[in-house]
């Protein structure tokens, strides 16, 4: 996807990857969507969160080989 292009307001994707998180997805479906938003009820805003980390790594493509 061309880095320039305009992202849709309208979600492309929407989960719930773990208990009392809402992912929802823009621009794209796949892991490394254009911008992505997790919200997670009841935690401030830090990432230790049971598998938060492993998310923010795997978005920003630090896991690839």
């Amino acid at each position: 996807m061309d880095p320039c292009a305009r992202v849709s307001q309208t979600p492309a994707f929407t989960d719930h990857p773990q208990s009392s998180w809402t992912r929802t997805r823009y621009g794209a479906t796949g892991s490394q969507a254009p911008v992505e938003a997790i919200s997670v009820q009841g935690i401030g805003h830090s990432l230790p969160t049971a598998g938060m980390a492993a998310r923010a790594i795997t978005f920003f493509g630090l896991d690839a080989g």
